[in-house]
């Protein structure tokens, strides 16, 4: 899964506003960054430890 770029070559763009990724965890968090690090999000997105915050960030 982190050696994918699972974004290229779709049209995310243009259906996507933003995407929020809820971990639940630091090594979940981690594994996240380091995916993003090497393949950035073409959207705005953020990581969050819990749903809630995630849906608030969404919100705006």
């Amino acid at each position: 899964m982190i050696t994918e770029d699972h974004y290229g070559g779709r049209p995310v763009v243009e259906f996507t506003e933003a995407v929020a990724w809820v971990v639940r965890n630091e090594h979940n968090e981690r594994f996240t960054r380091l995916y993003f690090a090497y393949f950035p999000s073409p959207v705005p997105s953020a990581i969050f430890m819990e749903e809630s915050e995630a849906r608030a960030w969404l919100a705006k």
